[in-house]
């Protein structure tokens, strides 16, 4: 298949790399980071069309300025797949280690921190290109990302990106944990959010923050202020049981190589007590959070028009204000499982 990244030279300008690599032993890599990643990013429909544009040599300006962003995303995440083959061939004893006379193979350690260093290049620049793609979604070279499930499963949610993420949680800004996260985000949001909010005003704010926020009356930022926190919260509780999470200066990473653990950036790897404490702390605030909306609401009702017109409205007068938890009793500090 016809890709983004078409040759080594490509390759070795985006990421530093200065010695040539031959294409075909690359390409089923770069092949792989662009169908498992960049389509994901983009969108099927979006990929598609940047590949036909660049066929035909008819790129647009602004998708110029995204394929500037999407070439380090896959050449970072492509070399690091492909570092360990480096100099590693197949013969009839199996495989081999290949070195030349004047040339010496990395050391371990080396080879660790070149893999990583890699991986998180691709990386940073796919949070990038997040970025670019939803600052930029409503140019009309960009409707092919911003009609498909890429990017309107994110108009869905409170929660959109990994920076609205952070801001709640402070583990760092790092899309993976972000999308992560994102199955548990939604959850919350069907189980708690909605049922308090009534589809149609929750509808309402979502539109509302489609393309920024600043169509929020006060009162409706706050609503949305207290929800980011109890969605953020709540989604960390349920995913950190199974989030495989190491700490690289000071920022909560997820889904990096395995080598990582090898890794002079790694400054710790989440311990099960340290997972148990944040886990605890996240039911907490998640659960006081919920309290503090379900207050916000029946004190600031009257500045909420298009929340007084639904029925929930009239469930949170007639409601007691301690959270009821996950297991039927009734609890103000931290939701019981």
């Amino acid at each position: 298949m016809n890709t983004i990244v078409r040759d080594t030279a490509t390759v070795n300008s985006a990421t530093g790399i200065n010695r040539a690599t031959d294409w075909q032993r690359l390409l089923p890599f770069v092949q792989q980071a662009e169908y498992d990643i960049a389509r994901t990013v983009l969108g099927v429909a979006m990929y598609e069309l940047l590949v036909a544009n660049i066929d035909a040599n008819t790129v647009p300006p602004i998708q110029q300025e995204l394929i500037k962003l999407l070439v380090p995303m896959i050449s970072g995440f492509a070399l690091s797949g492909f570092a360990g083959l480096f100099n590693i061939q197949m013969s009839g004893m199996g495989f081999v280690e290949v070195s030349g006379e004047k040339v010496t193979p990395a050391s371990q350690w080396k080879y660790n921190e070149a893999k990583v260093t890699l991986f998180r290049m691709g990386d940073k620049y796919r949070e990038f290109v997040y970025y670019f793609l939803q600052k930029n979604h409503q140019d009309n070279d960009l409707q092919a990302w911003a009609s498909s499930p890429a990017y309107t499963f994110y108009n869905e949610l409170l929660i959109r990106n990994n920076s609205d993420l952070n801001q709640v949680i402070g583990k760092g800004e790092n899309v993976n944990t972000f999308l992560t996260l994102l199955p548990f985000i939604r959850m919350a949001q069907e189980k708690y959010i909605s049922p308090l909010l009534c589809a149609d005003f929750l509808d309402t704010l979502l539109e509302k923050i489609k393309d920024d926020e600043t169509t929020l009356t006060l009162y409706e930022a706050k609503v949305v202020a207290y929800s980011k926190c109890i969605l953020a919260w709540f989604a960390l509780y349920e995913a950190l049981p199974s989030l495989k999470a190491v700490i690289i200066e000071g920022v909560m990473v997820t889904s990096l190589p395995s080598e990582t653990s090898k890794s002079s950036f790694v400054s710790g790897i989440l311990t099960q007590q340290e997972r148990a404490e944040i886990r605890t702390d996240a039911a907490t605030k998640a659960a006081d959070y919920l309290l503090l909306l379900k207050a916000y609401l029946k004190g600031n009702a009257l500045n909420l028009p298009n929340y007084t017109s639904t029925n929930c409205y009239q469930n949170t007068l007639t409601s007691s204000d301690s959270f009821k938890g996950f297991n039927g009793t009734n609890n103000s500090a931290g939701f019981f499982f």
